[in-house]
């Protein structure tokens, strides 16, 4: 029985790390041919993936406490789950930086457009 039990731990593990490890052997689009709307589309998955490797974090650390798997196990799986949350947490939080430069940038632009196309002694109703 603990035989069934560990060999199913282990099949769960194997999953586990090749459902993280997917997303690094994929090959990704060139960055230079990317839209806006495909940062968007790649930022809600990579949120999608990083929720992923959360959860499979927790999930080894309640198999460990219920004491499903082994410490050795619990490490060597949790290890590749931790670099790749922490991995798409940064490329998150840059991805989101820069989306909001250009926001900031578009806004800018758009004020300076307005500035300059608006009469100079202008008795006009104030925009709403």
């Amino acid at each position: 029985m603990e035989l069934i039990a560990a060999s199913l731990t282990l099949a769960a593990v194997a999953v586990t790390i090749a459902a993280l490890a997917l997303p690094l052997i994929r090959t990704g689009r060139a960055a230079d041919t990317a839209t806006p709307a495909d940062d968007l589309s790649d930022l809600g998955r990579m949120r999608e993936e990083r929720n992923t490797a959360l959860t499979a974090i927790m999930d080894l650390d309640d198999e460990l406490a219920r004491g499903n798997i082994s410490a050795f196990e619990h490490r060597a799986a949790r290890l590749p789950a931790v670099r790749r949350a922490a991995a798409l947490i940064r490329e998150i939080e840059g991805r989101e930086q820069v989306l909001d430069e250009e926001i900031e940038s578009a806004v800018w632009l758009r004020r300076k457009r307005s500035a300059e196309s608006a009469p100079a002694n202008s008795e006009a109703d104030p925009p709403l």
